[in-house]
């Protein structure tokens, strides 16, 4: 009786490791680098590109976070780009296996965000898991950095590169503008 049981317990397990292996492939993920790594995006660099940027409080995700993909429900502390309501919610988080950003609910971030046609918000990526910083001091303090970068420099750009006057000054102050801030 003991052989039998283990010629079974044999039998079955050959059984069960054939099935497996005729069995339909599975999809998996993978999250790959592009050649020469990851590029080392700044937060500079993600508050330039991303036509919406907030510090905000991860209140719900939609289902959990072992979903592929997955939207999280967010409330805005501040809108440092941008603006909307007080409370959003955000698609496009989910597995590091698809590149992409994992958040979890209570924790703060600095979320990168552009807005869909239809009015919905979607993660901005810019590379590989960069769509959200954490809302540490140091990242909060660069993000404020940028944005009053912005506020001065860029209404005096825009003003700079304003049509000559009749004296020909502008084409003066462009060329200027231009040696002090190469694009």
């Amino acid at each position: 009786t003991t052989r039998r049981t283990a010629r079974s317990l044999v039998l079955a397990a050959v059984l069960a490791a054939s099935a497996w292996a005729i069995s339909p492939a599975r999809p998996t993920l993978a999250c790959t680098e592009p050649v020469g790594g990851v590029p080392p995006y700044t937060v500079a660099d993600r508050v330039t590109a991303a036509p919406i940027v907030l510090h905000g409080i991860v209140k719900a995700i939609d289902g959990d976070q072992w979903q592929v993909t997955y939207g999280a429900t967010v409330e805005v502390v501040r809108y440092f780009k941008g603006q909307g309501e007080a409370t959003v919610h955000i698609d496009g988080y989910g597995s590091s296996a698809l590149c992409l950003v994992e958040v979890l609910e209570g924790e703060q971030h600095v979320f990168y965000v552009w807005r869909n046609p239809d009015g919905s918000y979607s993660a901005h990526y810019l590379s590989q898991g960069d769509a959200v910083d954490p809302a540490t001091p140091e990242i909060l303090a660069k993000v404020r950095i940028v944005m009053e970068y912005y506020k001065v420099r860029l209404p005096c750009l825009l003003r700079i590169s304003a049509p000559a006057d009749v004296a020909g000054t502008g084409a003066a102050l462009r060329r200027q503008a231009v040696r002090l801030h190469p694009r």
